[in-house]
């Protein structure tokens, strides 16, 4: 499976390190992500950049998003900017 995880923090870290060595992962992308994760698996995109990240998983076909922090849940649902650019 293709994940993206949306964040920067400690918890996205965690997410993406345990996809990464539980095999759960066949590709994994970090939006924004941190100093801690390996600039192979980071994407300049904020996340709260709907419109880039519908772009992107979309140009990536990326299976399932992650949301870390709760921010962007708040501002604008990422399932409706997602749905938008699907339609």
């Amino acid at each position: 499976m293709k994940f993206l995880v949306i964040g920067s923090g400690g918890r996205e870290h965690a997410i993406a390190w345990r996809l990464l060595n539980d095999g759960s992962a066949g590709e994994i992308y970090v939006a924004p992500g941190n100093g801690g994760i390996d600039d192979k698996y980071r994407v300049k995109i904020q996340a709260d950049d709907f419109v880039a990240i519908s772009e992107f998983c979309v140009e990536k076909k990326i299976d399932l998003v992650v949301i870390g922090p709760e921010v962007p849940l708040v501002k604008v649902s990422v399932y409706s900017a997602l749905r938008k650019k699907l339609q």
